[in-house]
C-alpha cells in the first residue's frame, strides 16, 4: 500500500478541467467556458469581500478603542472631557487638509450625532444620556465588529479549502533593474550624403553649384532638429511629473481634462519608474506621490471609456468606502516599492 497521501488533491480546483460529464444537448466546449467564467468570479467576488472585511476590522479596531477610552473617561472626569474632546476633534478637521475622512472625523461625526441627540434634556440630565448612547454604540460596534470577524473568517476557510494558481503560486524571488542613461558623447564627425550614379562625369558637370550641401550647415540642422526633439520630451516629462507630484484628486483631474493624454499605461509606469528613482534618492514623500498618481492612471484606463469622470466621482463624492480601498492598494505598492529599493540597496 501507498504510503503517499493524496488527499490534498481533492480540493484542486482547476477552472478548465475537462474531466466531468455534461447532458448530451450541451456543448461540452460552451459549458467548461461558463463553468470557468462562473469560478473565477466567485474567486473575485470573494477576494473582494475578504479585502473589505479585513479593512472593516482594522477600522472597527481602532474606533472600539477610541470609544471604550471615551467611556472610560466619562465615568472618571464627567461631562467636561467630552466638551473638551468635540473642541479638540473640531479644531483638527479645520486644520486637516487630507480629503479622505480619518477616524477623528468619523469620532467627531459620532459625538455631533449624539449632541443633537440629547439637547432636548437639561445640563443636568445630558451627562447621564450621552453616557447611555456612548455606551450603546460602544455596544453597537463590538457586535458589528464580531460578525465582521466571525464572515472573515468563513470566507478565508472557504478561501483555503481550494488549490488555485493563486494560492500555490507565489514570488519566490523579485528582481527590479533601473536602467541609468548613458551620455551621448561628441565625437565631431559628420555625416555626407552621397548618391551614386551610372555617369559621374555627366552628372558632376550637370550639378548646379547652389544645390552644393554644405555638411557644416546640416550637421547644424541636425543639431537644431534634435535640440528641438529634447526640449518636446522634456516639456512632456514636465507635465507627467507635474501631475505625479500632485496629491489632490481635484486637481489632478483639472490636469486630467486639459489634457486627457496623460490616461495611459505608458504614462502610469513611467510614474511608477519616477517614484523607485525617488525612492533611491531617498525622497520617500515624493516617491509615494508618483506611486498614488500612477495608480490613478490605472484606475482611470482600467475603469473603461468613461473611467476618468467615473473614478474622480467615486473619489471627490465622499464614498469613503472606495476611497479606503485605493488608498490600501497605495499604501500596498508604495510598501512594495520601498522594499525592493532596500534589496537593491544591499546589492549595490
Amino acid at each position: 500500500m501507498s504510503a503517499l497521501n493524496y488527499s490534498k488533491w481533492d480540493n484542486l480546483e482547476i477552472s478548465d478541467d475537462e474531466d466531468f460529464e455534461c447532458h448530451p444537448n450541451v456543448d461540452k466546449a460552451s459549458f467548461i467556458r461558463w463553468r470557468q467564467a462562473e469560478i473565477h468570479r466567485q474567486r473575485e467576488e470573494r477576494q473582494e469581500r475578504i479585502a473589505q472585511l479585513r479593512s472593516e476590522t482594522t477600522m472597527n479596531k481602532e474606533l472600539l478603542s477610541r470609544l471604550s477610552e471615551l467611556s472610560k473617561k466619562l465615568d472618571s472626569e464627567g461631562l467636561s472631557y467630552f466638551a473638551r474632546l468635540l473642541i479638540t476633534l473640531e479644531q483638527k478637521r479645520a486644520e486637516s487638509k487630507k480629503e479622505t475622512p480619518t477616524y477623528d472625523d468619523m469620532l467627531l461625526v459620532l459625538l455631533g450625532q449624539i449632541m443633537e441627540e440629547v439637547k432636548q434634556y437639561s445640563n443636568s440630565e445630558k451627562e447621564t444620556h450621552i453616557k447611555e448612547k456612548v455606551n450603546f454604540h460602544l455596544h453597537k460596534l463590538s457586535d458589528v465588529s464580531q460578525n465582521t470577524n466571525i464572515e472573515l473568517k468563513k470566507l478565508e476557510q472557504e478561501d483555503s479549502k481550494k488549490l488555485t494558481s493563486e494560492s500555490v503560486c507565489h514570488v519566490a524571488y523579485d528582481k527590479t533593474v533601473i536602467s541609468k542613461p548613458k551620455p551621448v558623447e561628441s565625437t565631431g564627425k559628420t555625416r555626407v550624403k552621397t548618391i551614386e550614379v551610372l555617369n559621374p562625369e555627366t552628372a558632376k558637370s550637370s550639378r548646379p553649384e547652389s544645390s552644393t550641401t554644405d555638411p557644416e550647415n546640416e550637421a547644424e540642422v541636425e543639431a537644431e532638429d534634435e535640440d528641438e526633439d529634447e526640449y518636446e520630451e522634456i516639456e512632456a516629462s514636465d507635465v507627467l511629473v507635474e501631475f505625479g507630484l500632485q496629491n489632490d484628486f481635484k486637481k489632478s483631474y483639472e490636469l486630467v481634462q486639459a489634457d486627457p493624454s496623460l490616461v495611459s499605461e505608458a504614462h502610469a509606469d513611467e510614474l511608477m519608474a519616477e517614484a523607485f528613482k525617488y525612492q533611491l534618492s531617498g525622497y520617500s514623500e515624493e516617491a509615494h506621490s508618483f506611486v498614488h498618481q500612477s495608480l490613478v492612471l490605472q484606475y482611470c484606463t482600467k475603469l473603461g471609456a468613461d473611467g476618468i469622470n467615473l473614478f474622480f466621482d467615486r473619489m471627490t463624492s465622499g464614498n469613503p468606502k472606495a476611497i479606503q480601498f485605493f488608498l490600501i492598494d497605495v499604501e500596498k505598492t508604495y510598501n512594495h516599492i520601498v522594499e525592493r529599493c532596500k534589496v537593491l540597496a544591499r546589492e549595490e
